[in-house]
């Protein structure tokens, strides 16, 4: 199966969760997961809902991390 995050096609097993998806998807962008927000076609994503929501093939998502400073 097919997903996009921050247009990077990333292949993923049916079964898998969002959450497990974004652990691996951050280790290799070494990417802090407690720092990072979702979105699918510009809806957030709550984090707590990220263990049970399953992907479907094709969904696109967009990571955003805060960056402090001014």
């Amino acid at each position: 199966m097919h997903i996009t995050i921050n247009q990077q096609s990333v292949d993923c097993h049916p079964n898998d969760s969002l959450h497990r998806i974004l652990v691996r998807y951050c280790e290799a962008q070494e990417l802090v997961l407690n720092e990072v927000a979702v979105t699918l076609d510009d809806t957030l994503i709550p984090r707590s809902t990220w263990p049970d929501y399953q992907t479907k093939s094709g969904d696109t998502f967009t990571l955003f991390s805060a960056v402090a400073g001014g």
